[in-house]
Formats: structure tokens, sequence, C-alpha cells
């Protein structure tokens, strides 16, 4: 039995997008870390007209690697058939930063311009929850398979330094997010284990810790070679003198 990958790509290649979905799914609960996971669930998505998820896994694929060309191209695919060809084009345009000759983002920039400029310039309602479907049949189409084919294991392999980058990459996220959390969660992840850390500290050094960090008065007297003098009744800590 192949890894969740493995099955998501079998999946696809039989048209099995649901289960393609699935699979996925499951590799990214074992890995959310890995952005070809993204990019190939956003692919099954929009075979299934799910273009809201594909948008989100597709921003998800250029969060984890902006480098990753083919993320931009399944932006701009989704954002397309939603609608929003500003975002299209923005995301067409980013790929193209990357690789001018991108055949998929070439022409899915055209076609946004040619969307944009002509007498369907404005954008189109989205009565369905997950697709912007028009009464223009172009909107209608899906985007075609080889457009959209899943990253394979094995075909199209990174260059050595890429691969050392990216792998480093990876490394350093989950070292810093371990979680794979948003950035709101993550912090308050640090702020509490922060505070866990800390009270184990001050627990194992009976108080001592805080006192310290603090600048408890009578361990700045000590420091100091004084002594404290015990407050009279009715005198305040603050009228004792060293």
């Amino acid at each position: 039995m192949g890894s969740f990958k493995e099955l998501g790509n079998a999946a696809y290649r039989e048209s099995n997008f649901e289960e393609a979905v699935k699979q996925y799914s499951a590799a990214i609960d074992e890995d959310p870390f890995d952005h070809t996971l993204y990019s190939n669930r956003s692919a099954a998505y929009q075979q299934l007209g799910d273009y809201k998820n594909a948008a989100r896994d597709a921003s998800k694929t250029i969060q984890l690697d902006p480098e990753f060309v083919k993320g931009y191209a399944r932006k701009g695919q989704a954002e397309f058939f939603l609608g929003n060809f500003g975002a299209a084009m923005e995301a067409y345009e980013q790929g193209l930063v990357l690789d001018p000759e991108n055949g998929v983002c070439k022409s899915g920039l055209e076609r946004c311009q040619q969307r944009l400029v002509g007498t369907g310039a404005q954008k189109p309602s989205v009565p369905a929850a997950n697709r912007g479907a028009t009464r223009d049949s172009e909107l209608r189409k899906r985007p075609k398979k080889t457009e959209v084919e899943p990253e394979e294991d094995s075909a199209g392999a990174p260059a050595e330094g890429t691969k050392k980058k990216k792998d480093l990459r990876s490394y350093l996220s989950r070292m810093v997010n371990p979680l794979g959390l948003r950035p709101l969660w993550w912090f308050v992840y640090v702020v509490v284990v922060s505070c866990g850390i800390f009270g184990f500290l001050e627990f194992r050094s009976g108080g001592r810790l805080s006192q310290s960090i603090m600048g408890h008065p009578a361990a700045v007297r000590r420091a100091a070679g004084g002594k404290a003098e015990p407050p009279r009744s009715g005198q305040s800590k603050q009228q004792v003198r060293v």
C-alpha cells in the first residue's frame, strides 16, 4: 500500500477527484508542511468545481513555498473561475516573475486581461456556494486536466541546491511552528509555552527566580552589602532605612 499522496495521485489519474481530496487531506494531516500536498488537493478541488477551497489551498501552497510557480498558477485558475479577475491576474503575474515562460500563467493572464478590458469586464455573480457560475460558457468550463496535474514524488525533482534550501526552510518552520498554526494562534501558543516554562523554573527554584528578575528588595540589599532593617510598628516598608 502506497503513501496517502501516492493514493491521491492514483485517484486523480483515474478522475476520482473526491477520493483524491480525501487521500491528500490524510497526507496533510501527516505532514502539514508539504506544499505539494496543498497544491495537489487544490487541483482536485478545481476538477470538482470547488474553487473556494481550491483558492484556499493554492494560497497555503504559496505560503509554504513562495518560489513554487505552480502554486500561483493554481491560485490564478481558482480565482478566475470565482470571477475574481484582479486576484487571478495578480497571481499569474507573480508566477511569471518566477518563470516568465510558464504557459499556464501566460495564457491565464491573457484570459484575465481579455475579461477585464472587454465587454465582460464586470465581475460575474456567484450564485453557487463554491463556484463562480455565470452565463459566460468560458467561466463554466473547468480547467484542463493537463493544466492541473498533481505533483509526483519521482517526477520533476528539484535541483540539489534548491532542495536543500527548501528542506532547511521546512525544518526551521517545524522548529518555530511545530503545530502549523496560524500567526494569531502561534502567538498564543508561544505565550502559553513560555508561561509554562517560567512556572516550572519558578517552582524548581523555590520562588527565587521571580525575586531575582523583579529585583526583590532583600536580594538587592544583600547584593549591596547592607542589612535589611525590619519595619517598626506603624511604619511602612518605604520608610525603612538601610
